[in-house]
């Protein structure tokens, strides 16, 4: 039985996920996409991947830098997602409060946290590169993430008891 690419939309767009912002950095030019596919790997040793599509401007500087951040956007920060998933590559750092992570990568100022990377390995997968990173360092706040199903922006809500 063969599955039809809309089919397959239609299915995971009901898996919500946290929204990503995935960074590298080559010969001092910053680049970055949002993405949703990231999931951690291991905890020993901390790893994680993350699937970025082969034409995002990003990934052949990933693999030429040999690091990366992935970034967990907090629930205020849907604009920064946006402005990353754009087409328009030119002024997507004008967006967020930018700091350069001990590998050189951008971190988002007040993520709900980042993990800076080493590339472990990229394997292919059909459209996607399958990045694995060897997490170097890692960031947290209290915010909470932003979440994405459905073709839209969410976020837990948290009950006190």
């Amino acid at each position: 039985m063969t599955v039809s690419s809309q089919d397959f939309a239609a299915g995971m767009r009901k898996l919500a996920a946290s929204v990503t912002v995935v960074t590298t950095v080559h010969e001092g030019v910053r680049y970055g996409l949002t993405a949703s596919a990231v999931t951690s790997l291991s905890a020993t040793p901390p790893s994680l991947l993350a699937c970025v599509n082969e034409e995002a401007t990003a990934a052949p500087y990933i693999k030429k830098s040999g690091v990366f951040c992935i970034n967990i956007l907090c629930k205020t920060q849907s604009g920064i997602s946006n402005a990353f998933a754009s087409g328009d590559v030119k002024d997507r750092f004008a967006h967020g409060t930018w700091e350069a992570a001990p590998s050189g990568a951008p971190r988002l100022v007040g993520a709900a946290a980042s993990f800076d990377c080493r590339l472990m390995d990229a394997l292919p997968g059909f459209t996607h590169n399958v990045f694995i990173g060897l997490i170097t360092d890692v960031t947290t706040s209290d915010a909470l993430p932003l979440l994405y199903a459905a073709g839209e922006y969410g976020h837990f809500a948290i009950p006190t008891i």
